[in-house]
């Protein structure tokens, strides 16, 4: 618990960075970070296209300004992997000055899992913090799990930002501290961006390994 403090602090400590932050367009991937949701949406009718490790496959469509419509899967090579097939919806319910704030929830159909979760953002989406909090259930087995993420993006260069998350779940707050470390760099564009990182897991014996590699592709259109 005190490493989960720790990076809030030092998040925290950084928001003063962003007040004088203005206003930017759009661009793409500017809905999320690596893996967790930010409260940003799309311009109304955009769609989006995100390739995690040419694995997992989502499509996002922006019904509005403020709410995204998605579907999720594994990339079908398989039967088993369709059944990952999931949809989900965004909307963002509070646009306050640097504030905003979005509820997710997502449901996978074929093995009735549902989850729900916000996201708090504050800044711009060049320099921003987000932490968000989520809840996930399984209808067959009754099991609940709840999950925390923190993140930042900051902005190196007009077409560069550093991205750090860490995200962790009940289960391991339960016990010692430790979840999952993100970071690397985001390569910017309006109509297509890509993120390049690495993953490191906080628990167990790592030997000398800093991270796994990490490839994420978004394509706005």
């Amino acid at each position: 618990m005190k490493q989960i403090i720790l990076y809030v602090l030092m998040i925290l400590g950084s928001m003063t960075a962003f007040a004088l932050e203005s206003k930017v367009e759009y661009q793409a991937a500017d809905q999320s970070l690596f893996v967790m949701p930010t409260a940003y949406t799309m311009p109304r009718g955009m769609k989006a296209l995100t390739d995690y490790e040419l694995i997992v496959l989502q499509y996002a469509y922006a019904v509005n300004d403020h709410t995204h419509i998605s579907a999720m899967t594994l990339f079908p090579i398989t039967e088993e992997m369709v059944r990952t097939f999931s949809v989900g919806i965004k909307q963002n319910y509070l646009h306050q000055g640097k504030i905003q704030s979005a509820f997710w929830t997502t449901y996978t159909v074929h093995f009735h899992v549902m989850s729900i979760g916000n996201v708090v953002s504050y800044g711009t989406p060049d320099n921003s913090f987000h932490i968000a909090g989520s809840w996930a259930t399984d209808f067959e087995s009754s099991s609940n799990n709840v999950a925390l993420a923190i993140g930042t993006i900051q902005k190196l260069a007009s077409r560069t930002a550093f991205i750090g998350e860490f995200v962790t779940a009940s289960q391991v707050l339960e016990k010692e501290t430790n979840g999952l470390l993100l970071f690397g760099v985001r390569f910017k564009g309006d109509k297509m961006s890509w993120d390049f990182g690495g993953f490191r897991p906080l628990q167990g014996d790592t030997g000398e390994l800093i991270a796994l590699p990490f490839l994420k592709a978004t394509f706005a259109f």
